[in-house]
């Protein structure tokens, strides 16, 4: 949780001026100026730091490093390919894959044929929920 909370922070962080234009976002604590970038910025890198020590920790190293990758991959990957490709669809179909990777390798320190089953049906999900919610709010992804 403090992983996806870092994820989710810093894409609010980066994506502040185009979520001040869309109706679904615009009054998030960031566009709507009641927390600084910085802050935000701060507290995001250090809740990410902490979460994934703790994994590495009281867990094991895979899932500390499947968390780190995910959290890279969602905000340094996913998030600034939403404004220039499509392609984002699938990266984030990718990382909302991982967490029930991530509680696999957790619990069994491993990665195994059948701990892919639940991460390829829901990959394969997120496109057409996607696909649907993009027709739903075209007009607001398009001011934003």
């Amino acid at each position: 949780m403090m992983v996806a909370a870092s994820a989710n922070t810093l894409n609010q962080v980066f994506e502040i001026n185009n979520d001040a234009k869309i109706k679904r976002t615009m009054r998030r604590p960031l566009p709507s100026g009641r927390i600084s970038p910085v802050h935000a910025a701060m507290w995001a890198t250090s809740v990410g730091a902490a979460g994934t020590t703790l994994l590495a920790c009281k867990a094991n190293g895979l899932a500390a490093g499947l968390v780190a990758s995910n959290l890279i991959m969602y905000a340094s990957v996913y998030t600034p390919l939403k404004q220039i490709h499509p392609v984002n669809t699938w990266v984030g179909a990718v990382v909302g894959a991982i967490p029930p990777l991530l509680g696999w390798a957790t619990a069994a320190s491993e990665v195994s044929l059948n701990s892919m089953l639940l991460p390829a049906a829901l990959y394969y999900w997120q496109l057409p929920h996607f696909m649907a919610l993009a027709y739903l709010c075209r007009d607001d992804y398009l001011a934003g």
